[in-house]
């Protein structure tokens, strides 16, 4: 899923869509903005097919609703990503990015990507709390991934305060992956305030 700003933009992944045989998908247009997925025909058959429901009774493979299967890959660490999610880069509107979030939620998505730096963490965490409080999600499906920005990663304590902005921004107790957005200055110490 893909939220654009700008139409030479759409018109692009739009033509992409129909030059590659695939299935276009428009959730929203809300003040321009276009939110849309594009579904290749491998996928959907996976999806619709008795092959890719027999997938999902592996490990790695979760349907979450009817009809939706959903990839993951386990990390180091024990936890399963989803392979496929939804970002918000350059989704500044707040109402915008709740209802695109609120709605990628909605349609499956289950990796929820945000930074510091996209200034819409807090709208972020509105889709996903109303989507936990809808039933269409529980937290723990969820996976939730934001970045520390490089002004933060000046010393341990600047990243580990905004690891703790962001959380409360989002409205969350955690969030499943964060990242060093552009490491840059000191990393090292940054990381180490974030582990």
């Amino acid at each position: 899923m893909v939220s654009f700003v700008n139409r030479e933009w759409f018109l692009l992944y739009l033509v992409l869509a129909l030059f590659t045989n695939n299935s276009l998908f428009i959730f929203s247009t809300i003040n321009s903005s276009f939110v849309f997925a594009i579904e290749t025909q491998k996928h959907k058959a996976d999806r619709c097919s008795e092959t890719g429901k027999k997938m999902a009774e592996k490990s790695e493979h979760i349907i979450f609703k009817e009809n939706t299967l959903m990839e993951f890959v386990t990390l180091n660490t024990g936890a399963k990503m989803p392979l496929e999610g939804f970002g918000v880069f350059q989704v500044p509107d707040p109402a915008v990015c709740e209802q695109a979030v609120y709605d990628a939620i909605k349609t499956g998505y289950r990796l929820i990507d945000t930074a510091q730096a996209y200034m819409n963490e807090e709208a972020v965490g509105k889709a996903v709390n109303r989507a936990i409080a809808d039933g269409i999600a529980k937290r723990e499906e969820l996976f939730i991934t934001t970045k520390v920005w490089v002004s933060n990663m000046k010393t341990e304590d600047t990243a580990y305060e905004s690891v703790k902005t962001s959380l409360a921004k989002l409205g969350l107790d955690y969030v499943d992956l964060i990242l060093l957005h552009q490491p840059m200055g000191d990393y090292f110490a940054a990381y180490r305030g974030i582990t």
